[in-house]
């Protein structure tokens, strides 16, 4: 039988002391025949050289340095899928591992289903020690993932296994600095792509994490409106891709979309300043041109200060938002 070749994308930086063992549980595959492609993005420590070292002689192992004048992960995914020979390609991040079995039942699914662009499988979190998996990334469910994405409920990036030339079509924004891997996937999921996801198998990949909770934290800080921002930059990209049915189908989702994140920066950031910025980014969505009266009076609602009852609600949410994740997708294994 022929043995179709899988390449898998590692974007490098700073892991010196986690790389090794991510190169381990690829050495330990039920199937073997794979290349490994790691993208350096200029590491500061010794990623770089230990990659080249422990993988010396082993010739499905390609060491390269990001050549790209922009730095990060998209840059680095990028530049692996254009070096990408194999017939499957499947993105992993170098903090984390693959079950041992995870390449041989990913190639089987996708012999039993030629047609389809990609399969969608569980991916499992852990934390300090990789055999006691305890959640799920998210429960896979749901028939409407453009919506799933949407509400930070899709997949995980290492979720996807793609046909090789089918994915490189597609690219990273490389501008992104979060986000990315969300638009990445709605960008591909609006192109009606023929796909299935498979719920009944064991975690094929297994990715550290500090708590059992994904999802972004709202503070009032600068890193918090930078993150809201680029979600909104990258929410006007993936409307600018959507055919005129699609902006009628997502209009009244795409609006909630951004009047959720709106009302969260307003109760847990005091400066109108950033507000005003975000709220342009809204102004440029095919959902606010629908509903522009309803969004002039949210934004009235949004900027509300003038009673003492308000500024202390405003302080109370703030708090309370502050201590907890916007979102939770996580679900307990089964």
């Amino acid at each position: 039988m022929d043995r179709m070749l899988v390449s898998i994308i590692i974007p490098l930086y700073n892991r010196q002391s986690l790389i090794r063992e991510t190169i381990d549980t690829l050495r330990s595959q039920t199937y073997s025949n794979f290349e490994c492609i790691i993208i350096d993005d200029h590491s500061t420590d010794e990623s770089f050289r230990t990659a080249r070292t422990y993988t010396d002689g082993d010739s499905r192992f390609i060491i390269k340095e990001r050549t790209s004048k922009v730095k990060g992960a998209p840059s680095c995914r990028n530049e692996g899928m254009s070096m990408a020979t194999g017939d499957y390609l499947m993105f992993l991040d170098s903090d984390d591992l693959l079950a041992e079995h995870c390449l041989e039942e990913r190639i089987n699914l996708a012999r039993k289903n030629p047609k389809l662009d990609f399969i969608v499988t569980h991916i499992g979190i852990f934390k300090g020690d990789s055999s006691r998996v305890t959640h799920y990334w998210n429960s896979l469910e749901g028939n409407d993932d453009i919506l799933n994405f949407l509400y930070a409920n899709g997949w995980q990036t290492s979720s996807t296994f793609f046909k090789t030339e089918f994915v490189k079509q597609f690219r990273f924004d490389e501008e992104a600095s979060s986000w990315q891997d969300i638009e990445f996937h709605m960008h591909i999921l609006l192109t009606g792509p023929a796909y299935r996801k498979f719920t009944d198998n064991k975690p094929h990949v297994l990715i550290r994490r500090s708590d059992d909770r994904t999802g972004m934290k709202a503070t009032n800080n600068e890193d918090f409106f930078k993150s809201i921002s680029m979600r909104f930059m990258l929410m006007n990209k993936i409307e600018s891709r959507m055919t005129s049915e699609q902006k009628n189908e997502y209009e009244s989702h795409i609006r909630d979309f951004y009047l959720h994140y709106l009302e969260v920066f307003s109760v847990t950031n005091d400066s109108m300043s950033q507000l005003d910025t975000l709220y342009n980014y809204y102004k440029n969505s095919y959902a606010y041109r629908k509903s522009s009266f309803h969004s002039f009076l949210f934004r009235c609602y949004l900027k509300r200060q003038n009673s003492l009852m308000i500024k202390i609600s405003r302080r109370v949410f703030r708090k309370m938002l502050s201590m907890r994740p916007l979102k939770s997708r996580a679900v307990p294994l089964q």
